[in-house]
């Protein structure tokens, strides 16, 4: 009984679903998330490869990812996450993508991690105006976050702003850019990246730092140093490569300088247990210490201690003011050891440092080391710096009246005075001098330029090219290396390197003038592409062309660079100066690949014979108009006569030739003058019927005579017309500049036409009823009508006499006719009113009801019949049922 009632719902079901629960679900529809209960529910449940897409109407709240060993995907779709942070814990790997996380009304980190193991990437995003910090890496050493195209932004915290790292936590970060960040808390590690014991891996990539100030206030140990990152108790590695740091600050604008207010840009405040620091190809620009290190602090304790490596890095118009009192503030870098047993190690490999200053107006000690201070505490506690291969130029130091020290020996390193010109290094070569011409001598006009330079590095969200400083080719920096010590294989800019000095090392190819000169507007600054400069006559003799070694440039030509000699002709280039055939490898714009050393081309001339030339000019021969420009060619003697080349147009003249003619070929200076015949133009004349006139011809702007008018019978002539429509009439004093055809009209003559009178009366002899109305007419117009409605008391009008014609024959008198009213009759009673119709019946409406409930869709109506087949068996079934019960 029990199994028949289930048979019998079921049927019942199938049934209903059969008929009504067919509703088509398309796979491919994409659903989104949008709250941040469906985004955990959904990582949670994710498979491995997993891409969820925030929908762009997300909610933002504070939520907590708890991975769980897959690897997912959250496409932020640029959704704007503005309420509640995100924290990520667990193990397995994250990337968020795209999204915009905006801090102002987050009251925490707006990212956290926590994982233990695995790798959580960010791509894409931005962080910005968080009041506590942008990011927080606390994760353990088993995973690793990344920091991929990510802009992170005016950002506040105590420390840390844009990013405070844990003791044990990876950290890539790469094409992103850190500014505008700023830490606050007193005594705290307040860079925009900040840590304290660091015992990790962090490594910068193609990332800028620009405008990051720590303003933590100094609390007897730490604070105020390093504004764009600051690391206490560094035991792990830190890289930076291919980055650049611009416009950073320490702590110290507008208030009391204190001894931690280092690093402009970088404070590592005891780097101790074998921690190591490495900077390569990147450049530190304009970045501000308010005591010492304008660019860079390294303190080093403890051995094993610090490490530090610094190659191919550019160092440009960084300050240290030290103005703590320290007088080895180093304007780019200070080093400095704490304590004589502690171990540091710290190496300068192909550098360049220009333009540093240690000190300024506000110096009471003479400062030392507007590029590099070596300073430290305790006993044999001085830091020492190894540099090989490097360039230091128009760096400065101020004296302690505030003045600039041009005098100082110790403009370059604090403790160094050895001058160094090209050997192992270029140091201390403006020591006690000003600087102004090395600059221009070393580094080119207006030397000391942080330009592109024809770098293909770039940095940041906005993939900004990464500056260097240029050299001026063939001058001290130019390949003069001498030293010793093993030579990197490539330069700031990753191109091959040879002998040069500093961070950079062009190539070149010199373009001697070989007694010519260069055309060129004076050149007011280097850009690492060209260079040139004017002797002592002001005359540019040599052309530079920069390239990198082994790669490809081409020749330029002599128009591109304006090169000329007086009585000779350019013939082409050649690597021997008296050479008198071009060689033809250095044809213009022939590929040439830059050699390491540079090549010089010197230019080849031919003498020009001088050749007797004249002047051949074509000229229009009329004085009171120009009709063409004059044209002049200036040839030589014995060349076929240039033409004359353009059209003879003027009006009312036809060009009939030149005088004197033009001879074949040139012999002497030579004016042709166009010949000119005044045209002459006919009038002519279409009488219509009437008696001929003859016709007549006059020169231009002559005018024609008007001819005696001629006759046609019945008709009088009215004038002459220029078309044949008879619109135009022709005025006979308009001066002839064409040929004229003229057309005469001709107007009937008309017969006299006599006027007749109508008058209309309104036939009363004993009273005025209307007054008389008279017209004028023509016989055969239309018949005047009466005008008005003749109207008489008593009476109804109904006619004229005599009875009107329809056009007018003669004077005519149509007198008004009356009839008298008839006085009105009583009216009799109403007869009864007949009973109306009855209304017929309504016919029944013959259209037919649009049909209802039953689709065209065959495969419905099977559904349907089949459901219904089901609902007939299923009573069946419970009729059978009860009857047997």
């Amino acid at each position: 009984m029990k199994n028949v009632k289930r048979n019998t719902f079921i049927a019942v079901v199938m049934s209903f679903l059969l008929v009504f629960g067919l509703t088509p679900i398309h796979a491919n529809e994409k659903s989104t998330i949008q709250t941040v209960d469906a985004l955990k529910e959904a990582i949670a449940n994710a498979d491995d490869g997993t891409i969820l897409q925030l929908d762009t109407a997300f909610v933002s709240s504070d939520v907590d990812i708890v991975l769980n060993g897959k690897t997912v995907t959250i496409d932020g779709n640029h959704v704007v996450w503005d309420t509640g942070g995100i924290t990520i814990s667990g193990n397995g790997s994250l990337t968020i993508t795209d999204l915009d996380m905006e801090g102002s009304a987050i009251p925490n980190r707006l990212i956290t991690n926590k994982l233990t193991s695995g790798t959580l990437t960010l791509q894409g995003l931005t962080l910005q105006n968080a009041t506590q910090g942008a990011l927080n890496i606390d994760t353990q050493a088993d995973a690793k976050t990344e920091i991929v195209d990510t802009h992170i932004f005016n950002n506040t915290a105590g420390s840390g702003p844009a990013m405070y790292l844990g003791t044990n936590s990876n950290v890539l970060i790469s094409y992103s850019t850190i500014e505008n960040n700023s830490g606050t808390a007193g005594g705290y590690e307040a860079g925009a990246i900040a840590s304290k014991g660091y015992n990790a891996n962090l490594q910068i990539q193609n990332t800028i730092f620009r405008n990051n100030i720590n303003k933590a206030a100094f609390t007897g140990v730490f604070g105020g140093g390093g504004g764009a990152m600051s690391l206490h108790y560094l035991t792990g590695n830190v890289s930076i490569d291919q980055s650049y740091f611009i416009g950073n600050e320490t702590n110290g604008n507008g208030i009391t300088p204190q001894k931690t207010f280092d690093g402009g840009a970088i404070y590592v405040f005891d780097g101790r247990d074998g921690a190591e620091f490495t900077i390569s190809n990147s450049t530190f620009a304009y970045n501000i210490a308010y005591d010492d290190g304008g660019a860079i602090m390294f303190q080093g304790t403890g051995n094993p201690g610090l490490t530090t490596t610094i190659s191919n890095s550019t160092f440009y118009e960084n300050k240290a003011y030290g103005l703590d009192g320290a007088g080895y503030s180093g304007g780019a870098i200070q080093y400095f050891k704490n304590g004589g047993s502690s171990r540091m190690t710290n190496t300068i490999h192909a550098s360049t440092f220009v333009g540093n200053q240690g000190g300024d107006e506000n110096s009471s000690l003479e400062q030392r080391g507007g590029a590099i201070g070596l300073s430290g505490a305790g006993t044999f506690a001085t830091a020492t710096v190894s540099r090989n291969n490097s360039l230091f130029l128009g760096n400065r130091v101020y004296n302690n009246d505030g003045v600039l020290n041009h005098s100082s020996n110790y403009k370059d390193i604090s403790n160094n005075q050895t001058t160094q010109k090209g050997t192992d290094n270029i140091i201390n070569v403006d020591k006690g001098v000003d600087s102004t011409q090395l600059l221009q001598d070393i580094l080119g006009i207006n030397g000391s330029l942080l330009v592109l330079n024809q770098t293909e590095i770039t940095a940041g969200v906005e993939r900004s090219a990464v500056p260097t400083v240029p050299y001026k080719p063939e001058g001290m920096a130019d390949n003069t290396y001498t030293g010793k010590g093993e030579l990197l294989l490539n330069d700031q800019r990753l191109n091959n390197r040879y002998k040069a000095h500093g961070a950079v090392q062009a190539s070149w190819i010199k373009y001697d003038a070989n007694g010519g000169a260069f055309g060129l507007m004076a050149m007011d600054s280097f850009d690492g592409t060209t260079y040139y400069e004017a002797n002592d006559s002001s005359v540019v003799s040599s052309y530079y062309k920069l390239g990198f070694i082994h790669k490809l440039g081409s020749i330029i030509d002599d128009e591109s660079v304006n090169l000329s000699r007086e009585g000779y002709t350019f013939r082409g280039w050649s690597t021997d100066e008296n050479a008198t055939e071009a060689d033809v490898i250095y044809d213009p714009f022939n590929e040439i690949i830059y050699p390491q050393q540079g090549v010089t081309l010197y230019a080849v001339w031919d003498e020009v014979v001088p050749i007797e030339s004249y002047t051949v000019t074509y000229t229009d021969g009329v004085a009171e108009a120009e009709i063409f420009e004059d044209q002049s060619y200036t040839v030589d003697a014995g060349t076929t006569t240039p033409a004359y080349q353009g059209t003879f147009e003027r009006e009312g003249y036809t060009f009939t030739g030149w005088s004197p003619l033009p001879e074949d070929t040139v012999t002497q200076d030579q004016v042709y003058t166009a010949q000119w015949a005044i045209n002459k133009y006919t009038i002519s004349y279409e009488a219509n019927g009437g008696t001929p006139v003859n016709e007549e011809t006059v020169s231009y702007m002559d005018v024609f005579k008007e001819p005696v008018n001629p006759t046609l019978s019945g008709y009088m002539f009215e004038g002459w017309y220029r078309d044949e429509a008879l619109t135009q009439r022709y005025n006979f004093t308009t001066p002839a500049i064409s040929d004229v055809h003229l057309y005469a009209q001709w107007i009937a003559k008309e017969e006299p036409i006599t006027v007749y009178t109508i008058i209309y009366e309104d036939g009363s002899a004993d009273a005025s009823i209307f007054e008389r109305q008279q017209f004028k007419a023509a016989m055969g117009d239309p018949m005047p009508q009466f005008v008005g409605t003749p109207i008489r008391e008593g009476y109804t009008f109904i006619g004229w006499d005599p009875v009107q014609t329809e056009t007018v024959q003669g004077n005519v008198t149509y007198r008004a006719q009356w009839k008298a009213d008839v006085l009105p009759i009583d009216p009799t009673d109403p007869v009864n009113p007949s009973e109306p119709p009855k209304p017929e019946s309504p016919h029944e409406s013959e259209d037919a009801l649009p049909s209802t409930g039953v689709a065209n869709n065959p495969i419905g109506l099977v559904l349907m019949i089949s459901g219904l087949a089901l609902c007939g068996v299923a009573i069946l079934i419970w009729f059978k049922s009860k009857h047997e019960r």
